[in-house]
Parts: structure tokens; sequence; C-alpha cells
């Protein structure tokens, strides 16, 4: 049998949230330890992403840290825990599934406190990444790098992308309208993506102006994906 204690309501929906207690219920938040949180309360470590993408910042930042599958900028790759681990399990499931695969090069993040990111609108309360595509050549990334329909390496790029979206875990992957159309073909042919999950992922073949569809065209977007995370921990916390 289940049991609802915890929603949203209609008409007070909050994205990434789980929402207030259902009446007859009474509910507390406790640290690992088991002890109380008080409302508007930072534990140490606790990372809190507050506000919104484009008007936020960040507390207890975490850093997407440079590896030998993953190029990262220092001072410029902070971001929520939620984000940061998504991005590192999707290069180990790309890696996983291609062998030989190259060194992603991630771009910005969040800066360590967040807030007002230049040249950027957005990347200000560590729920934005801006990842480079994978490309065909193979080669080891040292920054982003501009692809076509003909040199993005459609395969890596959207099992990456895949590892987010099957989960969840994005709001947006906004993506240079002409590179659609090879990641929807492979997703649809190779990867055997279903026509639903197909609609609802792609706003290719609709047209570039299309408001629909998870993966949505943004101009400046042929040399990087840029990718919003939900990070419901972090967000719910900056609620409290």
């Amino acid at each position: 049998m289940l049991h609802i204690f915890l929603s949203n309501r209609p008409g007070d929906v909050v994205y990434g949230t789980s929402g207030l207690p259902v009446p007859g219920y009474e509910l507390r938040c406790v640290d690992e330890s088991g002890a109380e949180i008080k409302p508007g309360e930072v534990t140490k470590g606790t990372t809190v992403s507050v506000g919104k993408a484009s008007r936020g910042w960040l507390v207890n930042g975490v850093q997407l840290a440079e590896s030998e599958r993953i190029k990262s900028r220092p001072k410029r790759n902070y971001g929520t825990p939620e984000m940061v681990d998504a991005i590192k399990r999707g290069v180990e499931e790309v890696h996983a599934r291609f062998k030989g695969t190259q060194r992603l090069a991630v771009g910005d993040l969040s800066r360590k406190g967040g807030g007002s990111f230049r040249p950027h609108l957005s990347h200000q309360s560590g729920r934005d990444a801006d990842i480079a595509y994978y490309s065909r050549d193979g080669k080891d990334q040292k920054g982003l790098r501009r692809v076509t329909r003909r040199t993005i390496d459609a395969g890596r790029s959207f099992t990456l992308m895949q590892s987010w979206l099957e989960r969840g875990e994005v709001q947006y992957i906004f993506v240079d309208y002409r590179l659609q159309r090879p990641l929807y073909e492979y997703a649809r042919d190779v990867a055997k993506v279903s026509a639903a999950k197909l609609e609802a992922w792609f706003q290719y073949p609709r047209g570039r102006r299309a408001r629909s569809g998870i993966i949505r065209h943004l101009r400046g977007h042929a040399d990087h994906m840029h990718v919003r995370f939900w990070a419901p921990r972090s967000r719910a916390m900056g609620r409290a």
C-alpha cells in the first residue's frame, strides 16, 4: 500500500522540490546523525542552490575535478553535487560503451559562490554546464570545439545525453539545431529510443522555433551543449 505524506499541490507546484506535508502529517528534516535541521539552517558541507539560473548564487558548491576522462576549468567548475555526479557518471557510461573514447572538455559551470558570471546570462546557481560534443576525430579535447553534422560523434554525444535524460536529471539541453538531426537519427536507428521518448526529448524535426523537447536549439551552441540540471536536493535547501 502506498502512503503519500509529502507532495506538491495542483496550482502550487515548485519544480525540483518535494512539496509540503499532506494534512495530518508532521515532518522534520534531520542530518546524517539524526539531529534536526532548523528552517533556513545550512549544515557544514551542504550545497545550496539559491534562486534562478540567471539570478541566483551557490553555497558550498562542489568542484568538477579534472581527470583522465574530463578536462575542466579551474575556479569555473563549481556546481551542485547532483550536476557534478551526473556529468561524471555520464562520461563513465560513454567510456563503458565505446572503447578508446577521447577526453571530454567541460567548459564553464559556476563560480565557487555562484552569482554573476560574465559573459553568461545564467550559470549563477550551480545547475548549468557547458559541455563539449564528442568528435569523430577521437582527439583529446583541450577546450570547446565547433563541430558540424559530419564531425560530431553522434553515438558518444547522445549516449552522454541519454544518461541524464533516462534519469530525468535535466531540464534543458541546448544544442545547435543543425546538430540535432544526427543525434536524433542515432537515437532512433541505433539506440532504438521509443517514438514517445524521441518526441519528448527532441525539438527536431519540428523546427528550431518549436517550443518543445528537452533538447532545443539555442544560437551559439555549435561548439558545446548547454545543460541545465534539476538538482532537487540542493534547490530544496535554498527554499527552506
